[in-house]
């Protein structure tokens, strides 16, 4: 676990032997090796595939963070939209109101 300088208090009460006991906290506002690997190498390789990903449910997403789907009914489109029927009955949107179900609430 890394905590910041800036609550360097509050890692030294986590580490303390007759409070919490925990051993794996760091301190510190330089960003570990494991971060900078992730940064560095993974992220980049990644990036492409979810960039992918997220152009093509973007309208999905935005229905969803402005509240115009709950995440019942998000789930339930991406999984049709993915050509995987959602699991339950219930979250399968009428097929009259299937492309503008998101649009009533506008």
């Amino acid at each position: 676990m890394l905590y910041p300088e800036s609550r360097r208090d509050l890692a030294d009460k986590a580490k303390h032997k007759e409070l919490l006991d925990y051993h794996d906290i760091r301190v510190g506002n330089a960003p570990d090796e494991r971060l900078n690997k992730f940064i560095h190498e993974h992220l980049p390789r990644l990036l492409p595939t979810a960039r992918k990903k997220f152009d093509k449910h973007k309208d999905l997403l935005g229905e969803f963070a402005n509240n115009r789907l709950d995440y019942k009914m998000f789930w339930g489109a991406l999984r049709l939209r993915r050509g995987k029927p959602p699991t339950f009955a219930d979250e399968i949107p009428d097929e009259d109101n299937a492309d503008d179900s998101s649009k009533d609430e506008s």
